[in-house]
């Protein structure tokens, strides 16, 4: 089960809890997970690979609407996610790096 705050397109913020089966677990280097995100079907990967310095973390989300009726506000809802997406990844890299979160608003 996981739990996370959902910044929706069309109902502005929300906590939703969402059932995720991990799919495809290739310690170090490779996560996908399927699972319900909203009315939406979604399979997300991630990648980690070697980067000077550190590791670079390659993230890709796929959404299917589970209904036809949603298929219009797809175009709508994606940016949003991107945009949630790329937050929680912010905050744990701040996390790994730092040992604290970042402050709220920064």
């Amino acid at each position: 089960m996981a739990n996370g705050e959902v910044d929706d397109a069309l109902a502005g913020s929300f906590h939703s809890e969402e059932t995720l089966q991990i799919t495809v677990f290739e310690p170090p280097s490779r996560l996908i997970i399927y699972g319900q995100l909203g009315p939406f079907q979604a399979t997300t990967s991630y990648l980690l690979t070697p980067a000077t310095g550190g590791t670079r973390l390659t993230n890709d989300v796929e959404l299917q609407p589970t209904s036809a009726l949603l298929r219009p506000i797809g175009p709508l809802v994606v940016p949003r996610i991107k945009e949630a997406v790329a937050g929680n990844l912010s905050t744990l890299k701040q996390l790994l790096e730092t040992g604290r979160p970042t402050a709220e608003g920064s």
